[in-house]
């Protein structure tokens, strides 16, 4: 009986290991969507109207309207990976679709020169109407590969019959060797909830303390950097939180106005973060604000003093930046338009019409920078 025991105790051991090994070296951040979230996986398009796409029952699914005229114009992506030469990777994914179509898949530079580390032999996988393809393959990569993509491209010659939706169901790029950069430590949830930025002396100052169901109210003590208590008080109930499932009291020290550094509150066992009461606390606000300017510029070198640290230098993005207007919807006018300048998206650093509406047609938006006493100072002039 013992040793059944022994056995089926290493059993489960080898299950675990080999269930370890399987997960071990994956290079994608996300390898399915049953969290009904689809990010870091992104669709691009050549045009808005080809395509869109949603999770729903797990599946990342891509609705195709129009196909464009190639394979680029959809594009399913995962961006953030990094190819070594000569490790062995398996590829693997599930797909089906409502359809008949194909998918052209690779695993390539993101970027110029855009060569491929597998691509299934140049070669496209064809879907049959309401059938799972599954696909599971090795390669090994002659060159690496800093900044690679796993894309699934769905235009042009891949596309059916229209409309159709592809289901993505699971994607997974395995390499054995990869070893995960060390996670750190999460920031402790803290059971006193204040404005870690600090609180002005004369204003309002509360915090949330978060307690059991049903707690009478709670003790607090408020004290400074040196560890003395500088203010107590008792919390009053305020009741439970629905959206965060959460039982709250609230602890009021508005009645203390002296300005300092790292102060906490403490409330039993609860201690929150350290915070200042002052004046100062949003005087950069205003500099790191307009610096979005600068930094977002389309067109122009981004240097240092102005950009303040050197990672964040570079050189000048589309110098040359030419738009098309669409025509044939009763547009009489100039065929182009000169798009040079402007500032980029937020998101993803892209370049958008709202963007550029100050910089496009036939006045141009010059930005005039100065560096005074340390403090970025923009103007913005338009001509």
């Amino acid at each position: 009986m013992m040793k059944k025991i022994v056995l089926l105790f290493i059993m489960l051991l080898v299950l675990i290991a080999a269930s370890m090994t399987c997960s071990a070296g994956e290079l994608l951040k996300k390898t399915d969507f049953n969290d009904r979230f689809s990010l870091p996986w992104r669709l691009y398009e050549s045009n808005e109207q080809n395509s869109y796409s949603f999770v729903r029952y797990g599946s990342l699914i891509v609705h195709i309207d129009q196909e464009g005229t190639s394979k680029e114009d959809i594009k399913l992506s995962h961006k953030d990976i990094s190819i070594v030469a000569g490790n062995t990777y398996n590829v693997r994914f599930s797909i089906n679709a409502d359809k008949a179509c194909k998918v052209y898949a690779r695993i390539g530079d993101c970027e110029e020169p855009f060569l491929d580390a597998w691509n299934n032999g140049n070669e496209p996988f064809s879907i049959s109407a309401g059938q799972t393809l599954n696909v599971n393959q090795t390669f090994i990569p002659e060159r690496s590969i800093e900044s690679a993509e796993f894309a699934f491209y769905l235009g042009g010659d891949m596309a059916g019959q229209l409309p159709c939706e592809i289901r993505f169901i699971s994607m997974s790029l395995v390499d054995s060797k990869f070893i995960p950069a060390p996670t750190t430590d999460p920031i402790p949830l803290m059971n006193i909830r204040v404005n870690q930025l600090g609180y002005f002396p004369y204003a309002a100052k509360k915090a949330t303390v978060k307690v059991n169901m049903g707690a009478t109210a709670v003790d607090w003590q408020l004290k400074d950097n040196k560890g003395n208590i500088v203010a107590n008080g008792k919390a009053y109930l305020y009741g439970p939180d629905h959206a965060a499932r959460e039982e709250l009291q609230i602890i009021d020290f508005s009645d203390y106005t002296k300005p300092g550094k790292d102060y906490q509150l403490i409330a039993g066992s609860a201690v929150s973060f350290p915070f200042d009461i002052g004046t100062d606390m949003y005087s950069q606000m205003k500099y790191d604000a307009l610096k979005y300017f600068y930094h977002a510029r389309s067109g122009i070198n981004i240097e240092i003093p102005y950009c303040v640290e050197s990672e964040w230098a570079r050189a000048a993005g589309h110098t040359e930046d030419t738009a098309a207007f669409i025509t044939g919807r009763n547009y009489n006018g100039p065929k182009t338009i000169d798009g040079k300048g402007g500032w980029y998206d937020a998101g993803d650093h892209g370049k958008y019409v709202v963007h550029g509406a100050w910089h496009c047609g036939y006045s141009k938006t010059n930005m005039n920078i100065q560096l005074k006493k340390e403090d970025m100072q923009f103007s913005v002039i338009g001509h």
